[in-house]
């Protein structure tokens, strides 16, 4: 079957959390696939979050980029200063129905091979594998970044407290050791940190 047929090319689709941060890398690979490749994409965002720039950038890329909003949820329960990172792990785990939904109707229409989330949204993976379709996280970030995040797991099970209240520095294979105070602001959330430590960075993890 000739590789322009839209229908049977490998087919990708990619769920970024809010802020140009996440979304520019997301777009970044989404554009390799398609022209190195010759896959086609689907953008998954969450409407709840969307901004002007947002939309400008999704509208600038090729015509193998689609985007589909995921519907609005409420998180009028959540208290009302929870940071974003907690706002969004939780609005990503309320969407699992949703993009199920989207990604069953996906298999029907494409050649869908894989569905990539982004760091805050491991929780959404839960669809993917509902579905037995290959998942994966994306964090385009550095290895000590990705060094900690393999390492969340173990150290949730060792600590009982949070990092900032620890008394002596967090230890990683490789690298100096950490003053608990200096992990990054998201982890520090603890509810957040088990979410995202202990789901694997690997595909069926």
């Amino acid at each position: 079957m000739a590789m322009d047929d839209g229908a049977r090319r490998p087919h990708v689709v990619f769920l970024p959390t809010p802020g140009m941060g996440h979304l520019i890398p997301i777009s970044e690979l989404a554009k390799l696939l398609v022209d190195r490749h010759h896959f086609t994409v689907t953008i998954i965002v969450f409407s709840d979050f969307s901004n002007k720039a947002q939309e400008t950038l999704l509208s600038s890329l090729p015509s193998s980029i689609t985007s589909l909003p995921l519907p609005p949820i409420s998180l009028s329960d959540l208290p009302h200063d929870s940071r974003i990172e907690t706002r969004i792990s939780v609005a990503s785990s309320r969407s699992i129905p949703s993009l199920r939904s989207i990604l069953s109707n996906l298999l029907c229409s494409t050649n869908l091979v894989a569905f990539v989330a982004d760091l805050f949204a491991s929780a959404a993976c839960d669809a993917a594998k509902d579905l037995k379709i290959p998942h994966y996280i994306f964090i385009p970030t550095n290895l000590l970044f990705l060094t900690l995040m393999f390492h969340l797991p173990s150290l949730n099970a060792d600590l009982q407290c949070d990092f900032w209240e620890l008394d002596r520095p967090v230890q990683l294979p490789g690298f100096p050791p950490i003053p608990g105070s200096e992990i990054l602001h998201p982890l520090q959330d603890r509810m957040l940190q088990m979410d995202a430590g202990t789901r694997k960075a690997l595909p069926g993890g």
